[in-house]
Parts: C-alpha cells; sequence; structure tokens
C-alpha cells in the first residue's frame, strides 16, 4: 500500500517539476526579449548594456531596462554553464546602470573578486551626477569616498574635469589613474 501512494507522490512531483519548467519557459519567451549589442556606444535613459562574461554559455552584451534582475540577464547569457558558480554573483540584484558582470567558476578562489560589477566602456560613471552606490563601485573607491565626493559637489559644485576628483580628501594620483577611464564630468 506503501509503494502505491508513494508512487503517486513521486508521479505528481513529476508533474509539477514538469509544469513549472513548461511555464517558466513560455513566460519566457514574452518577458526575455533582449538584443544582444556588441561594440555599440548605447545611451538610452531607460535602457542599460550589461556585459555578462566569465562562467556563462553566451557571453556577451546584452541591452535590458533599468531595474532587470542579474539573474534574468543571465538566463539571457544561456545560463551557466557546468563551472559556473551562482555564489560569485547576486542573482536578485536589479541592475540600475551599464556594467560588467563576471560569472566566476567553481572553486575558483578569487571568483567573488573577480564578480565585483565595474563599469565597462560602454558608461562611464558621471562623477557629477552618480550616486553614492554608483561611485563605491568604482575600484578603490568605498563608502567612504563615495560619500565624500558627494560631499565635494555639494560645496564646491560640479567637477570641471575628471582630474578635479583629485581635489577630494583621499583620492590620490594613483587611485585616480585607477578609474580614470572609467569617469566622465558629463557632456
Amino acid at each position: 500500500m506503501h509503494s502505491k501512494t508513494a508512487g503517486k507522490i513521486i508521479l505528481y512531483l513529476v508533474g509539477f517539476v514538469a509544469f513549472a519548467v513548461f511555464g517558466m519557459a513560455i513566460t519566457c519567451l514574452d518577458y526575455c526579449p533582449a538584443v544582444v549589442v556588441d561594440g555599440v556606444d548605447y545611451s538610452a535613459d531607460e535602457e542599460i548594456i550589461i556585459d555578462v562574461r566569465g562562467e556563462v554559455k553566451n557571453s556577451g552584451s546584452y541591452s535590458v531596462p533599468k531595474g532587470t534582475p542579474l539573474h534574468d540577464v543571465i538566463y539571457m547569457a544561456g545560463g551557466l554553464t557546468a563551472r559556473g558558480d551562482v555564489a560569485t554573483i547576486d542573482p536578485g540584484e536589479l541592475l540600475t546602470h551599464s556594467c560588467t558582470v563576471t560569472v566566476g567558476a567553481l572553486g575558483d578562489i578569487d571568483g567573488v573578486v573577480k564578480t565585483k560589477h565595474e563599469y565597462s566602456s560602454y558608461a562611464k560613471c558621471n562623477i557629477n551626477t552618480a550616486t553614492a552606490s554608483q561611485l563605491s563601485e568604482l575600484p578603490g573607491i568605498g563608502d567612504g569616498l563615495a560619500q565624500a565626493i558627494i560631499n565635494y559637489r555639494k560645496v564646491n559644485g560640479s567637477f570641471e574635469r575628471n582630474e578635479d576628483l583629485m581635489l577630494v580628501d583621499g583620492i590620490g594620483n594613483k587611485k585616480f589613474e585607477n578609474i580614470k577611464n572609467m569617469i566622465t564630468v558629463g557632456d
């Protein structure tokens, strides 16, 4: 009697899983109209470019609406490879600006460090308008320096050129050299 009940439970579970997978596949057909864009400087206000690298099946650049969850972009890139480690990214992160996402490999000691979001050549960080969160994503700029940049802007006004960032206490020549190609003062 127990084997019949267990068999029914297994059958129901298999059916439910199959139904769920089919439902997700159908939903994604309507939800994932991504356009792969390579080598194009895209600057629309509501669309961002996410460059996906590392352990994904289809590395490349994807145009998505602002606020798209990272897991959706990973899905657009064909999902993780067999070596891809989801622990090296935050799949639920909402993407609000163009960036590069690198998915690390299982067992890769440096995986978490390599997957920190960086500004790509598609979108430079405008140091006159960026939020503290956006500024803190620049290499070597943490929360404290990001707030110092914002405070400097409030007191002194907009930066006129990239090099003016070195006027902020804590940003010297070496820090500036690391980020100078990732920032802009705007048009």
